[in-house]
């Protein structure tokens, strides 16, 4: 922001802005619009960085293209405000409210977004590398082919949102509420997800090696094709979970709830299932090696067609499991040895 620009008094730079009749080359007296109405407001390919919006009204502001390089939007109103193509880095959205916000090619590295309120907003084809996304609620947002990388998430809630496709390994999810969250072929290896909330959670495909899944909790969460190797599922409670054709070689279910779980033709080569609660489990032509069962629960289970090495079922509960049915298998396999 030029210092010989011409500034006016907040006041009247918002009224000029909300009639769409900003003179050109004119900024606001002292740098700030702080809890200035500027709802429908013209603000488009404006120099504005810097500028303290704090508290303000920019429900269905036009902001695109505009210069906000480290501007504060702490506790403003951002409904249907468009952001496309501007220049955020550094910018500062501690508590702002968003709905149906547009963030479309928007630059915000560095950008703090801890805290905010966002229901339907969209982040397409954004920059968001060490973007700080911590204890912000986000609701039926969609990111689309952002870039995340060094983002922090700890403590955000991303419930009914779309992040499929995301790069993020390493990342600290660690109680995030991630019901119904989209997060099929994503990279998230050797992120922690401890005490997370996935229920409905779709992580189809995605790399999940050495990812942490700790007293993770919810219903159906679904891992199909997924790669877990060496993750870890300790004491998490997961019923009716999904993890069919994954791979689940050396991951860890100590002490895990996944009863009614679906584990069809998976690979779980010196996978821990020790102490796991299992019962009604569909395992059909999943592949042990070297897997141990001690003490888990298989009541009910169904272990047709199972490819079993070295494993150990010492002190499972074994009581109805279904084993092999040769008829079904002879029928099921009819034709592929010709």
């Amino acid at each position: 922001m030029s210092d010989a620009a011409t500034q006016l008094l907040p006041a009247e730079f918002a009224r000029l802005a909300r009639e769409g009749r900003l003179p050109p080359g004119v900024v606001p007296a002292g740098r700030s619009l702080a809890g200035q109405d500027l709802a429908g407001a013209m603000l488009a390919a404006l120099v504005l960085d810097g500028v303290d919006f704090s508290r303000a009204r920019l429900e269905g502001a036009n902001l695109g293209q505009a210069s906000l390089k480290a501007a504060r939007f702490c506790g403003s109103e951002l409904a249907r405000a468009d952001f496309s193509g501007a220049q955020c880095e550094g910018a500062d959205f501690e508590s702002a409210q968003m709905g149906s916000t547009q963030f479309y090619g928007t630059n915000l590295q560095q950008a703090r977004l801890v805290k905010v309120t966002a229901t339907n907003v969209l982040f397409l084809s954004c920059a968001l590398q060490r973007a700080d996304l911590s204890g912000g609620q986000f609701k039926g947002c969609l990111f689309e082919g952002p870039t995340l990388a060094g983002a922090t998430v700890a403590g955000a809630g991303f419930e009914l949102c779309s992040l499929r496709g995301l790069s993020l390994p390493g990342a600290d999810f660690s109680s995030c509420n991630l019901e119904n969250c989209d997060l099929a072929e994503s990279n998230l290896e050797g992120a922690r997800f401890a005490g997370a909330s996935i229920r409905g959670a779709d992580f189809t495909g995605a790399n999940l090696k050495s990812t942490l899944f700790t007293q993770a909790k919810g219903k159906a969460p679904n891992f199909h094709k997924a790669d877990l190797t060496g993750a870890s599922f300790s004491e998490a409670s997961m019923p009716m979970a999904v993890f069919m054709e994954a791979n689940l070689s050396k991951a860890s279910f100590v002490g895990a709830d996944c009863e009614r779980s679906f584990f069809q033709k998976c690979i779980a080569a010196q996978a821990q299932f020790v102490k796991a609660k299992l019962a009604f489990g569909e395992f059909a032509y999943a592949r042990f090696e070297k897997t141990r069962f001690t003490g888990a629960d298989l009541t009910f289970a169904n272990l047709h067609a199972t490819l079993e090495s070295e494993c150990d079922f010492s002190g499972a509960n074994l009581r109805n499991v279904r084993r092999t049915d040769a008829e079904l298998f002879a029928a099921e396999n009819f034709g592929l040895a010709r």
